[in-house]
């Protein structure tokens, strides 16, 4: 039997198909730029040099082909890798940053619907 203080893994916990992406930039808070890694109408995973605050909501910026959308998302979780490049000696430090969108506009859900449905 689990604690009820254990969350299920993400993978149980996601409301809906992530979607893994070719490299599609994305902008946190105005200032933090990463990559998306695999997206969904809930949330995505990004990698990113820098890592967001956990647990706060900031604004964010996607944009694909002609379709830009602005919409506000929740830091659900930050993991520190290290990246080794082939033709490098020294490692270098990026985080996978998992988002959860929130109060989505029917207009935001619908443009996110298309990023996903034009990859």
């Amino acid at each position: 039997m689990t604690s009820p203080n254990v969350m299920p893994p993400e993978r149980d916990r996601r409301k809906a198909e992530r979607v893994s992406f070719e490299p599609l930039r994305i902008r946190l808070d105005r200032t933090r730029d990463g990559t998306v890694v695999d997206l969904s109408e809930g949330g995505a995973l990004l990698q990113m040099s820098v890592a967001p605050p956990l647990d706060r909501q900031i604004p964010v910026e996607i944009e694909w082909k002609n379709t830009k959308v602005t919409l506000q998302a929740r830091v659900v979780r930050s993991e520190q890798r290290h990246v080794q490049l082939e033709a490098a000696t020294l490692k270098r430090t990026e985080y996978a940053v998992a988002l959860e969108f929130v109060d989505m506009t029917p207009e935001q859900a619908a443009a996110v619907k298309r990023i996903i449905q034009g990859n």
